[in-house]
């Protein structure tokens, strides 16, 4: 069921104006400007890369399963363009309640969610098993940067070994009391500690009657609402902080968006750059966009003069689309694409176009 609501509302926020490939982009946290930009003009931060896991076999057999149910339908004569249908929206509005939509805040976590969750997995499996005097144990997370970080922690807190365990059950506990019963279960269950080892994701789809997607993505909303609470509460949780500490990033810009930004910084035109980095300008275009939409302050009038600002705002309200040939058909030639990406960068941050109901969940 949370697999089918994330795809229902995903499909529902872009109104057929992305094909399906996009969505499957977003889920898997693809790293181009375009889903970059289409999660934030659609107001689909939340779900990205929230399903690294999926293969695109199993996600094409979902929108299938959707598509058979009539809860999705295909768009004209365009296979790869799908609409909510008004069974699916019931369908939405029935079931969208009972699952855990607002834990997931995968553009805020994608970089830290998995390495703290790994991190506390391996710490607990191992402070267990050391209170037991057992050091043989296999560890359930294979990742050599987990284990270096686990090791050296245990190295310097050793002496404290009883004080971390409680402080860590503590904090673990006080977290999963902001979930349901059955979430903190499924948390649990999968978790390895002294002679136990956690349950497979087959094992907690078959104990709890899930599909293994749900259970994947339950736990990925699990450690997203966690992580939230831990940044909102850091004294509450100062354990829980340490180990996300050095995962924190300031920026979810990409390595050479942030060469582009330091060059833009050092007052080089969009032109030198590109020369100076042998790219294309159009690269330099699109690192331009992907550091407007990662910087509130971005001096967009340095780049769309105001005048022009204001008609391409008028012709997005026009019409009531985020396409930008749409947009651009209404602008004319003296209006460039770059412009128009700039503007619906800046445009998240001061107004909402179309349907504005799909913007609440």
């Amino acid at each position: 069921m949370l697999f089918d609501c994330i795809l229902l509302i995903n499909f529902k926020y872009i109104k057929a104006e992305r094909s399906e490939a996009a969505i499957f982009r977003i889920l898997k946290g693809n790293k181009s400007i375009q889903t970059v930009q289409d999660i934030h003009i659609y107001k689909l931060e939340k779900f990205y890369e929230i399903g690294s896991f999926l293969s695109k076999k199993q996600f094409d057999k979902r929108i299938e399963t959707l598509r058979t149910d009539k809860l999705l339908k295909k768009q004209d004569s365009n296979n790869h363009y799908y609409a909510v249908t008004e069974k699916g929206l019931n369908w939405l509005d029935k079931h969208q309640s009972n699952v855990s939509i607002n834990y997931f805040n995968g553009f805020r976590f994608h970089q830290i969610a998995a390495n703290f969750y790994n991190r506390l997995v391996l710490l607990i499996q191992t402070l267990t098993n050391s209170k037991m005097n057992n050091f043989s144990f296999i560890p359930v997370i294979g990742n050599h940067s987990t284990e270096n970080w686990v090791r050296l922690f245990y190295r310097k807190t050793c002496n404290r070994q009883l004080e971390i365990l409680g402080a860590l059950y503590k904090e673990l506990s006080q977290l999963l009391s902001h979930c349901s019963e059955k979430e903190s279960e499924i948390f649990v269950d999968r978790l390895s500690g002294y002679n136990v080892y956690g349950l497979s994701i087959d094992q907690l789809a078959t104990q709890y009657q899930h599909e293994n997607e749900d259970i994947r993505l339950m736990l990925t909303g699990i450690v997203h609402h966690m992580l939230s609470i831990v940044e909102s509460r850091v004294n509450t949780f100062p354990l829980m902080t340490h180990m996300m500490q050095d995962l924190k990033s300031n920026s979810n810009l990409s390595n050479s968006a942030k060469v582009t930004r330091r060059l833009l910084n050092e007052k080089y035109t969009i032109s030198q750059i590109a020369r100076k980095r042998q790219l294309k300008d159009n690269t330099i275009y699109d690192h331009v966009v992907e550091i407007a939409y990662n910087d509130d302050e971005f001096p967009i009038s340095d780049y769309v003069p105001k005048n022009k600002q204001d008609t391409i705002i008028k012709a997005i309200n026009h019409s009531q689309s985020y396409k930008l040939k749409q947009i651009k058909s209404e602008l004319g030639y003296e209006f460039s694409y770059f412009e128009i990406r700039l503007i619906l960068a800046a445009y998240r941050n001061f107004a909402e176009i179309g349907d504005k109901d799909v913007r609440k969940s």
